[in-house]
């Protein structure tokens, strides 16, 4: 008997024919080959069978999810956000529901954020399992998220700051915020289900004289100012020992930082910067923690831009690999040669873009001026999707996880929901034409 010259969705009514025996009795390899041929649907009933078929049917299942959108969960990055984690057939089904739009989309009013323009991008929008920071002018909100990953109702808490946010980052547990101030602020949530329950820690005064942007590691935490940058160690030290660590890099007058960023190793960061006059260029700039006068300059004439030139924000893949958001394309570069690696141009004049994220594997997010998300293969050239809300706000900052997705624009946080939501029928047709 050929199983070869069999059509795929035969394959179980052949087993189930055959002596038992015979099939378990072949080598893995055979069996490999085998299965090959089985859509996802008919992989998951073969896999129940017994051990071994389990076994090499999840081989072949978990090989194919590498190839999927958005619910991939192979990047230890993205994972830190992703609730819940899905299974191997229920990654098949979320990736469905994200290229045909099936969502629930809600929307959560906050206090007006009123940024001067899209511009003026400050990241306003984290998340990890258990919560959505979203942060605004004067506050700062944290959203607890249910089990299935979804944001409670009403269970939320709140700080409130007399000095408006620049900027916040979540690391090691805790909330740091930069401030217009120039200070520096530690916080931590002791339980997002009550009021009152964000606690302050400490604070650093008179860092810049006003903060724009910020990010931490576990070792260091850099701020950024219009044209400066200074570096401190991420400690519990007063402020005396605090002035002593810091080290400080400044540009002249006619350059302005736009985005800046750690490394995933944390040893070394990023800084997009734009040059005013006379020549209006962009320049990416890489320091080492260790030597800050070890620079990698990558730099680029930005005169035809439509917008303020220069890479709006910055986001690490890996080691050597950025990519940086423009008003109208994403560029990857990787660090160890001379030009971008790939550019994808959003092409629309009704489009313009206004920040990203990505799964640091082939998902990439962008939000746009009017409040619409695109959904990005790297593999290919142009946008695959498009998701919108009925509010006609520029989305300002925007993150996601294998099942939900949430925007920011100045007054609403808005949520996507990716759930099953299939009978029998429709999820045996879904996974039957997986592989086909």
């Amino acid at each position: 008997m050929n199983i070869g010259n069999y059509p795929y969705y035969h394959v179980v009514t052949i087993i189930r024919k055959t002596n038992m025996s015979f099939f378990y009795n072949l080598p893995n390899e055979v069996l490999i080959i085998i299965f090959n041929f089985c859509d996802v649907y008919t992989l998951s009933e073969i896999s129940i069978v017994c051990k071994k078929f389990y076994e090499i049917s999840y081989m072949i299942l978990n090989k194919e999810t590498k190839h999927l959108l958005v619910t991939n969960q192979k990047s230890e990055k993205f994972r830190e956000r992703c609730k819940p984690q899905l299974s191997c057939i229920s990654q098949f089904i979320m990736n469905y529901n994200w290229k045909q739009k099936i969502c629930k989309i809600s929307q959560i009013k906050s206090d007006k954020f009123n940024p001067k323009s899209f511009l003026d991008n400050r990241k306003s929008l984290q998340m990890t399992k258990n919560i959505v920071l979203l942060c605004n002018k004067h506050s700062l909100f944290a959203y607890k998220r249910a089990n299935d990953g979804t944001i409670k109702k009403g269970k939320k808490a709140k700080i409130f700051s007399d000095s408006p946010f620049g900027g916040f980052v979540y690391c090691n547990n805790e909330i740091i915020s930069g401030h217009e101030d120039g200070s520096i602020r530690h916080w931590i949530i002791e339980s997002p289900t009550e009021k009152n329950d964000i606690k302050h820690l400490r604070t650093h005064h008179n860092v810049h004289d006003d903060i724009r942007h910020i990010d931490a590691t576990l070792r260091h935490i850099i701020s950024g100012s219009s044209n400066s940058i200074k570096i401190q160690k991420y400690t519990y030290v007063n402020y005396e020992e605090y002035l002593k660590e810091k080290k400080q890099i400044v540009y002249n007058n006619e350059c302005e930082v736009q985005s800046m960023l750690f490394d995933p190793t944390g040893t070394k960061f990023a800084v997009s910067i734009y040059t005013k006059n006379p020549e209006h260029l962009s320049s990416l700039l890489i320091y080492d923690i260790g030597d800050s006068d070890s620079v990698i300059d990558k730099t680029e004439d930005c005169s035809n831009y439509r917008y303020k030139p220069g890479a709006i924000q910055l986001l690490w893949e890996d080691p050597h690999t950025i990519l940086m958001c423009y008003d109208s394309y994403i560029k990857k570069m990787d660090i160890r040669t001379p030009q971008f690696v790939r550019t994808w141009n959003c092409s629309s004049k009704n489009k313009i873009l206004t920040c990203f994220t990505t799964d640091n594997l082939y998902t990439i997010m962008t939000g746009t001026t009017n409040n619409k998300v695109l959904l990005w293969d790297q593999r290919q050239n142009a946008y695959i999707q498009t998701y919108t809300t009925h509010t006609q706000r520029s989305i300002i900052s925007i993150e996601f996880d294998s099942s939900h997705l949430y925007t920011a624009t100045d007054k609403y946080l808005c949520q996507y929901e990716f759930q099953e939501r299939f009978g029998f029928c429709d999820r045996k047709y879904i996974l039957s034409n997986f592989f086909k």
